[in-house]
Formats: C-alpha cells, sequence, structure tokens
C-alpha cells in the first residue's frame, strides 16, 4: 500500500495546506479475515479503504 503527501506552507504564516492520497495505486486488500459469521457458516472478510486522496488544512493560533 503507497500513501504519499505534501504539506505546504509560507514563512511566518499560520496555515499550512497538505495534499495527500492513501492506496495510491487502488491496491485491493484485506485488513482481517475472521470467522465472526462461524456460528451461521459464513466467514468475514473486512477489506481495506480504495484510493482516497484530498486536501487539508491546518491553522495555527
Amino acid at each position: 500500500i503507497t500513501d504519499a503527501s505534501v504539506m505546504l506552507n509560507r514563512k511566518g504564516s499560520s496555515i499550512k495546506y497538505e495534499l495527500y492520497a492513501d492506496n495510491v495505486f487502488d491496491e485491493e486488500y484485506l485488513i482481517d479475515a475472521g470467522n465472526t459469521g462461524g456460528g451461521i457458516g459464513i466467514p468475514t472478510y473486512v477489506p481495506g479503504m480504495p484510493m482516497i486522496a484530498g486536501v487539508r488544512v491546518y491553522v495555527d493560533f
């Protein structure tokens, strides 16, 4: 799984901007596989998150 981020800020500014992407290549993966549904004969699979990207803004005060 590949995550990437870049944070931008100006010297002396209280505002920072972050561009980020998680699971950049949209890999399919499992977080967990278990037998929670074992009582009714159904295995349980918890998939990982798909690719997500966005912008975060931070303000220091």
